[in-house]
C-alpha cells in the first residue's frame, strides 16, 4: 500500500488553464529525488531549486509535463502576479513530510540490551 502522508494538493491557475501541483505520495517524493530534486545539497542555487520543485511538484498530476514547459509555467504565474512563495513553500513542506511522522504521532522503539 502507498504510503499516504497528506493528501493536500494546491491548484493554480496560468492564463486560461489549472494545473494542481504536489507530491500525495512517497512515489511521487521519490521520483522528484530521482530527477534531481536535493533540498540540501544544492549548491545554494536557489532558482534552480525552485524550478526543481515546481517541476516535480506539478508531476503527480501532469505526469507528461516537461521541465522546459514547467519552467514556462512557473514564468507565465510570476508573471501574472502570482504568490510563487506560497506555491514553493507548500511543495516543500510536502516533500518534507515524508521525514516526519504523520499527524505528530510517533511509534516508539524498543531498546535492547544486550
Amino acid at each position: 500500500m502507498e504510503e499516504r502522508i497528506r493528501s493536500k494538493l494546491i491548484k493554480i491557475e496560468v492564463g486560461d488553464k489549472e494545473y494542481t501541483l504536489g507530491f500525495p505520495t512517497r512515489k511521487d517524493a521519490k521520483r522528484a529525488e530521482d530527477l534531481g530534486l536535493d533540498l540540501v545539497n544544492n549548491g545554494g542555487k536557489l532558482i534552480t531549486l525552485n524550478d526543481k520543485i515546481f517541476y516535480t511538484g506539478l508531476l503527480a498530476k501532469h505526469p507528461s509535463i516537461t521541465e522546459y514547459e514547467a519552467e514556462k509555467i512557473l514564468e507565465q504565474y510570476r508573471a501574472e502576479n502570482g504568490d510563487t512563495d506560497e506555491v514553493i513553500n507548500f511543495l516543500v513542506g510536502q516533500y518534507m513530510a515524508f521525514m516526519r511522522s504523520p499527524d505528530g504521532k510517533k511509534k516508539k522503539a524498543k531498546i535492547l540490551e544486550m
